[in-house]
């Protein structure tokens, strides 16, 4: 294909978008092209008559095969936005969604002084730790994780967007070494026969899911909090809406329930 006006490349790669299923299509494709031909959206959609050079319209086409193909639109660009700020991604960490947003969002509400400790259990590409980081500069933030290849990724978002963040390799809370005021975690909590996304099949395993219904790494950290949390201690977590129950029945009575709203869980340590 050459001689391509930008108009027909969008137009076609939406069709072609639409038949492989993706709901997103023609927001997938601008994005693509954006990144491609280093002009914004509204750009694009302006100047619709011009030609696509040769050398960007192969790599065009290359991205739209992969993304045809369901491949996350995330691993394709490199990046993904969370919550007003852009991270970098790789096949290595699971991709930050927006419902893990409300973590942030209630983090920020919780009664705790401006030197309290947090810790990101289980941070992927930093997205948690970095935002809380951001969003209350006074906390001291740490974040562990069982991959290190994820947390070579969180360490370069960390320098990237200018945080101050202490990174751990550790299974849990097996490597932590003291005490913390707020532990927060997006732990895989999927199980294996939940209908979902084709993208997903592109995502860590090891990020995605868990057995026991997806509760088991969610249980264990629940266990083992109490003795890593300081008096009065929060810990916030992500899981399914559908987890709910059995999660306040093995929470209690080591924690009050806060909060479950979302897909999150607040709880407060019980003292």
């Amino acid at each position: 294909m050459s001689g391509v006006t930008i108009a027909e490349f969008l137009r076609q790669t939406t069709q072609t978008f639409d038949a492989a299923g993706i709901t997103s299509a023609r927001l997938d494709a601008l994005v693509l092209m954006e990144r491609a031909l280093k002009h914004n959206k509204a750009w694009l959609l302006a100047h619709g008559e011009e030609i696509i050079a040769a050398e960007p319209l192969a790599g065009l086409q290359n991205d739209a095969r992969r993304r045809a193909n369901r491949e996350p639109i995330a691993y394709i660009t490199g990046q993904q936005e969370f919550y007003g700020r852009q991270f970098v991604v790789t096949p290595s960490v699971l991709i930050p969604r927006p419902e893990t947003e409300l973590l942030v969002d209630l983090l920020k509400t919780l009664p705790v002084p401006d030197n309290a400790t947090l810790l990101d259990v289980g941070t992927g590409s930093g997205v948690l730790a970095i935002t809380a980081a951001s969003e209350r500069p006074h906390l001291r933030v740490e974040a562990c994780d069982i991959s290190p290849t994820a947390l070579d990724i969180a360490t370069q978002n960390a320098e990237r967007l200018g945080t101050n963040i202490h990174f751990f390799t550790s299974d849990l809370l097996v490597g932590a070494e003291h005490r913390y005021d707020i532990i927060i975690a997006n732990l895989p909590y999927v199980a294996a026969d939940w209908q979902r996304s084709p993208e997903t099949d592109f995502e860590p395993e090891l990020a995605l899911f868990a057995t026991k219904d997806g509760l088991d790494l969610v249980i264990k950290l629940i266990a083992a909090a109490p003795d890593y949390l300081n008096t009065n201690g929060y810990l916030l977590l992500e899981a399914d809406p559908r987890q709910f129950a059995a999660i306040k029945k093995v929470a209690q009575p080591m924690f009050n329930v806060i909060r479950c709203e979302g897909f999150v869980v607040v709880l407060k340590k019980v003292d």
